[in-house]
């Protein structure tokens, strides 16, 4: 599970806790850094959790929640 209180963690759910999101683009570039810093958990937390819609990439509060609550 990753840590909400890790300043990058913290970066990225920020980012993505949003209605709007971001878009394709920015959420591809995203995953591709965050694998190249080696960031496996955040990587798979993000795999499994983010949802999109209208090309617009997000945290849905189900997501949000179980951060939270570890």
């Amino acid at each position: 599970m990753i840590n909400p209180n890790d300043p990058l963690a913290a970066f990225v759910l920020a980012l993505l806790n949003d209605d709007e999101g971001i878009n394709e683009d920015a959420f591809e570039k995203l995953m591709d850094m965050l694998a190249k810093q080696g960031e496996a958990d955040l990587l798979w937390f993000l795999d499994n959790n983010v949802d999109a819609a209208d090309g617009r990439f997000f945290l849905p509060t189900k997501a949000m929640a179980k951060v939270v609550a570890a």
